[in-house]
């Protein structure tokens, strides 16, 4: 169980820290969902952050946490997870 104090503004990253551009990670989750309509990125609104870079050094620092699961095998588990207990209700 997570230490209490591990809320809102301490959130804790636990994968690897790498950098995923937000365009590869929604072609990712597109592919693997199989889905085959146009994503669509709506141009009127600011960049934003076109990367996000996450580092699990405070969940190593105060878990002694690492990382087991890659990104690809995580989205695939929740994908899975939910297909099997959300999609349909």
């Amino acid at each position: 169980m997570l230490p209490k104090f591990i809320t809102g503004q301490n959130l804790l990253i636990l994968e690897q820290a790498k950098k995923y551009l937000l365009k590869d990670l929604v072609s990712l989750i597109a592919e693997k969902t199989n889905f085959t309509g146009e994503i669509i990125w709506d141009q009127t609104k600011p960049d934003g952050q076109p990367r996000r870079c996450l580092d699990i050094t405070r969940a190593k620092n105060i878990l002694d946490f690492e990382a087991k699961t890659s990104l690809s095998d995580g989205l695939d588990m929740t994908i899975e997870w939910y297909r099997s207990n959300i999609k349909g209700e």
